[in-house]
């Protein structure tokens, strides 16, 4: 029952971010940026932001990152083309769920690296210090144009990795009967 609450959680959330992002934009269109580039925290974020993910699924291509099992997943499950906008959303069938976990667990076995992973929140860290420092979790950006979202953008792409490996075991755990619904 507890990874169905939370897929749902993630899978809005993901749908949310998803169409929330213009697919082939630059970092100065992702960041609302006329006259001037993007800071080395802003580039860090769009380097690794879910824009590519939502190319990715107009373009029905899974996901390139198979670190980021909860994009695969979400792919997974409405990647193949029977939702494309965001007012056709998934249903979630608990058959189909299982079918898109599973799936996603083939498609991400061994593709992922710990180092890789680290690598990834270590640098974004690095590069969005002064960035990070203005975030609080009791206050929430809503609006992808306010300039404190660049840190909010940050510490997702920080906890979407750092929990990259965890969220694998938590999905493809076998446990039991094996699914997850």
């Amino acid at each position: 029952m507890m990874k169905y609450i939370i897929a749902s959680f993630v899978l809005l959330n993901l749908i949310f971010l998803t169409y929330a992002q213009v697919p082939e934009i630059t970092c100065e269109q992702e960041f609302g940026l006329q006259g001037t580039t993007c800071s080395p925290c802003q580039q860090k974020v769009h380097e690794y932001s879910f824009a590519s993910f939502a190319s990715n699924v107009i373009a029905k291509q899974p996901p390139s990152d198979k670190c980021l099992i909860v994009l695969t997943f979400l792919y997974n499950l409405i990647g193949d083309g029977t939702t494309t906008t965001p007012a056709e959303s998934p249903t979630l069938d608990p058959v189909k769920v299982n079918q898109a976990i599973e799936k996603s667990c083939d498609d991400t076995a061994n593709q992922c690296s710990e180092s890789h992973v680290q690598d990834v929140y270590t640098e974004v860290e690095k590069a969005c210090e002064t960035e990070l420092e203005g975030v609080d979790p009791k206050t929430p950006i809503i609006n992808p144009s306010d300039p404190k979202s660049t840190g909010y953008k940050a510490a997702l792409i920080i906890m979407m990795y750092y929990t990259a490996i965890p969220s694998r075991g938590f999905f493809c755990n076998k446990i039991g009967d094996g699914k997850v619904l």
